[in-house]
């Protein structure tokens, strides 16, 4: 197996494996897949919901070690496994409340009476899931859109309609 070179700087960058049918190194694929992946789906469904899709989509990739190294975008791919892992438990649940725990501050700035994860957990799921990509965890627009399957322009839009709203639910405050 020859590996080609990549940028380590991005949580989506992956070399490219030019493989004779002989086994993938699962585990450094999932050591650049598993924390964005994390981020990704916590970003989308909170705290509690997101770590059990991540945990469903990690096992079918075990369960797939052998062709997962065939998809042009692994992450994204294990992504929708996430989502579509949570369909059980999402249809019982019509009305579900995000949990995004954070620390409080003990200090006397003007955000410690706002609980910020409700606040952000108010936002559209494209919008809070681009904010927090982008904002929280340092993603690129591109990488975002590569792990949504939606142009870095739908990005943009969802991440500066996301922070103004979320300008605006802070001053209601």
């Amino acid at each position: 197996m020859e590996v080609v070179p990549f940028d380590r700087s991005s949580p989506l960058s992956r070399p490219r494996v030019q493989t004779d049918n002989s086994a993938v190194d699962f585990a450094s694929l999932m050591s650049r897949i598993e924390r964005p992946l994390r981020q990704a789906l916590v970003a989308k469904y909170g705290i509690d919901l997101g770590l059990d899709a991540t945990a469903n989509a990690l096992g079918w990739a075990w369960e797939h070690r052998d062709e997962l190294h065939l998809f042009n975008n692994p992450i994204g791919y294990l992504y929708r496994v996430g989502q579509s892992s949570l369909r059980p438990q999402l249809a019982w649940r019509q009305r579900r409340q995000l949990n995004f725990p954070l620390e409080r501050s003990s200090g006397s700035d003007a955000f410690a009476a706002v609980d910020l994860g409700q606040v952000v957990a108010r936002l559209n799921e494209k919008q809070r899931i681009c904010v927090l990509l982008v904002h929280a965890h340092g993603w690129t627009y591109r990488e975002v859109a590569e792990l949504l399957g939606i142009k870095s322009e739908a990005v943009t839009n969802h991440v500066h309609r996301g922070t103004a709203r979320l300008r605006k639910l802070l001053k209601e405050g």
